[in-house]
């Protein structure tokens, strides 16, 4: 999924370096998918050139990747 920040209202060309802001979004899982637990993962591109910029740890400033690991969700039956 896709999307500038806060539908729309906070483009990152405007953030502010540490500025938190918080984009909310659902996540539909397919009906089909396999019960178990999964990792939900966050990242950011440069929508002119598709690349990834690398995501730094705040205290060493070391990059840690392109994604950010959330936290596990689990899917199961709701009967």
């Amino acid at each position: 999924m896709n999307s500038i920040p806060r539908r729309g209202d906070a483009p990152t060309t405007a953030c502010v370096e540490s500025e938190v802001i918080a984009d909310e979004h659902e996540i539909l899982v397919d009906p089909e998918a396999p019960l178990g637990e999964y990792m939900t993962e966050i990242g950011m591109y440069d929508a002119s050139l598709g690349d990834r910029p690398p995501i730094h740890d705040a205290a060493s400033k070391v990059p840690r990747g392109d994604r950010m690991l959330l936290e596990r969700v689990q899917v199961r039956t709701n009967q």
